[in-house]
């Protein structure tokens, strides 16, 4: 609070969970409103005059743009905080608008991987790739893994060997190859079961094909879970097939709570799962490849507890809440420097 005085602007109403929250921190919520980007952009652009703004952090291209519109003639400086491949600037149009509109502003990336994606040789402003900070749920009980115990909640007998995927049903999420995976094993292994917590766009889909399945009654589909960090506790391996991910939070989220991960090698992934010291790597698509890594962690218990060990460790280090803070508030300093 002695180097920062922030407040946070919304295009939609906030919620009342989200005013409290970070009302708790001394931030205030700006209600922009969203009728496409002249009315935001007027609000934003006497907010930043009245209180003598003098950097804006930007989420989206979206609110970039709008920013762009509020600041022009002031002496506010933008930051374009980019956390996706899956574009975030698609399209021609867009990115050429991007690329024209933020040559001097300064560019955070949260990934090398994302930085690829988006970064162009015209860029004249400041760029860095920041880490998030992850809170270890050891030390915030409302994430604090579940016991055992709690299993059966989901249907999960005490005797099965669970495996649990976080995240939304669209395509390059790519939940088939780890279905066709799982279809290659649970013939063999009578205790194998599976978790794919999220909804979205294929859910109903991917739910009708899996119910036609012979191993149907042992993949799991809870929706979505305000609770899924804890509902990692229940797990013994957590896998992650996507493809093109621009960072994988729930991937680091199951390194905190101890499980040993199976990520593909593509996107930022191997940027923290470095293979057979924090996790395994599988080629991308390849179910033949990704059904041989889950299997010798079930059969090697002893390796997927090594490698737990060793991704706590590291995403403990790399994805630490007071080394994000110290970064965050450099990058906001330098820009005004």
């Amino acid at each position: 609070p002695s180097r920062v005085e922030m407040w946070v602007g919304s295009f939609a109403e906030p919620t009342s969970e989200m005013v409290a929250d970070l009302g708790k921190a001394g931030v205030e919520v700006l209600t922009l409103g969203d009728r496409s980007y002249l009315q935001p952009a007027l609000a934003l652009r006497r907010f930043v005059r009245q209180n003598q703004i003098n950097v804006m952090v930007c989420g989206s291209l979206k609110s970039y743009l709008v920013a762009k519109l509020a600041t022009r003639g002031t002496d506010c400086r933008l930051i374009f905080w980019i956390a996706a491949i899956p574009l975030v600037i698609d399209g021609r149009l867009k990115r050429w608008i991007f690329r024209r509109g933020a040559r001097p502003d300064s560019l955070v990336f949260v990934s090398a991987a994302v930085r690829a994606a988006h970064y162009y040789a015209g860029h004249k402003g400041k760029s860095r790739v920041l880490y998030y900070g992850i809170e270890d749920p050891e030390t915030v009980d409302e994430f604090k893994p579940y016991p055992s115990a709690h299993r059966a909640s989901l249907g999960l007998p005490d005797h099965a060997f669970v495996l649990v995927f976080i995240g939304e049903f669209i395509g390059w999420k790519d939940h088939e190859t780890l279905l066709q995976a799982v279809a290659r094993l649970m013939g063999r292994h009578a205790n194998l079961h599976l978790v794919l917590i999220g909804v979205g766009e294929l859910f109903v889909e991917t739910k009708a094909k899996v119910s036609g399945s012979p191993y149907a009654d042992r993949i799991h589909f809870p929706g979505s879970r305000p609770d899924a960090r804890r509902i990692l506790g229940l797990a013994d391996l957590y896998v992650q097939p996507s493809r093109g991910e621009g960072l994988g939070l729930a991937v680091v989220e199951a390194m905190l709570a101890g499980l040993p991960v199976i990520v593909s090698n593509e996107g930022a992934f191997p940027e923290y799962v470095t293979d057979r010291v924090s996790g395994l790597l599988f080629p991308a698509g390849d179910a033949a490849a990704l059904a041989a890594r889950i299997e010798e962690l079930y059969l090697d218990r002893a390796l997927g507890d090594r490698l737990a060990t060793a991704g706590r460790a590291h995403c403990l280090a790399m994805f630490s809440p007071t080394r994000f803070v110290d970064e965050m508030t450099h990058a906001l300093e330098e820009v005004i420097a």
